[in-house]
């Protein structure tokens, strides 16, 4: 099975709230990684998806800077990859 107890567990939609909060560098970057993984997976992008970056930092400031935002989902996606 993949991930460890973090991942397996239930998490309350309350826990994601994270409306007035804003990504870390950190979170962005383990975002970008899912995001060069996904890529690879699919095989659908050229260069670990490095033309695609620029876009990617718009669509990612534009889903945490207004409602409804996503930066919890986001923290969580970032925390269930890394356990």
């Amino acid at each position: 099975m993949i991930g460890g107890p973090f991942s397996r567990g239930a998490v309350g939609a309350e826990l994601l709230d994270h409306e007035d909060s804003v990504l870390s560098a950190a979170t962005v970057e383990g975002l970008w990684n899912i995001f060069v993984e996904i890529g690879r997976c699919w095989q659908n992008v050229d260069d670990d998806s490095a033309g695609l970056r620029s876009s990617w930092l718009e669509f990612i400031h534009a889903k945490t800077t207004q409602p409804p935002s996503y930066v919890g989902e986001y923290c969580n996606a970032v925390s269930v990859v890394q356990a």
